[in-house]
């Protein structure tokens, strides 16, 4: 979604530069181990994942620390695993009297994802990125709300952050400023005068003075 989103943007005027949070990529190594296959072969999941630990994400021994600086001490042995070398013949410690190895019960792939997932209440979110260029921002947020209302529904729809927001805000909160200030001086005249009637007709006739009626 997050990508279609993204090609619709670049077709607004005005709109560059458009990128999403999972075009930033990087390369994993995924390993999936068959539950059955490695109880048949006499190795828990967690002893699975035990064994390869050293050889993948390391294991955390404690901390040191340099300078005031904590840093952590991870081991990694030195042979590490991944899809190009032979891992079928990795041996895993059994509690069976067989050997049991990689290729008996795990699978090791490459796979490119995201380089971060964001979430939001528990639901995976991507934030999609633009600049506006040689067309002012109202404008080109126009163009997207109006996009936005005509092709997502309520479920679905992406929202509106960024300076978009910030004009958005602004604007909202000039509009309540001035109105609050519109009551204001209705009461301020009102009491002034001991009256509700006289403000509203200093303030239709203000329209006229600004142009020009005498």
């Amino acid at each position: 979604m997050a990508e279609e989103f993204a090609r619709k943007l670049e077709k607004i005027s005005g709109v560059i530069d458009v990128t999403t949070s999972f075009r930033k990529q990087q390369q994993v190594y995924e390993l999936s181990i068959d539950r059955g296959k490695a109880l048949t072969a006499g190795v828990f999941f967690m002893q699975a994942l035990g064994a390869v630990q050293p050889y993948t994400v390391g294991i955390n021994t404690g901390n040191i620390f340099i300078d005031g600086e904590n840093i952590p001490i991870i081991l990694h042995l030195k042979d590490s695993l991944n899809p190009d070398n032979n891992n079928e013949k990795f041996k895993i410690p059994s509690f069976s009297a067989k050997d049991a190895y990689m290729g008996m019960i795990a699978d090791l792939k490459k796979k490119v994802v995201p380089s971060t997932i964001f979430h939001r209440d528990g639901q995976r979110i991507a934030f999609v990125n633009a600049s506006v260029f040689n067309r002012p921002l109202g404008d080109v947020v126009k163009d997207i709300e109006n996009m936005v209302d005509s092709e997502y529904k309520a479920e679905n729809r992406p929202e509106i952050g960024g300076q978009a927001a910030n004009l958005q805000e602004t604007v909202t909160q000039f509009l309540k400023a001035m109105i609050m200030g519109i009551i204001l001086m209705y009461l301020i005249i009102g009491a002034q005068f001991e009256s509700l009637v006289y403000p509203l007709v200093i303030f239709f006739t203000l329209p006229m003075a600004l142009v020009g009626v005498a």
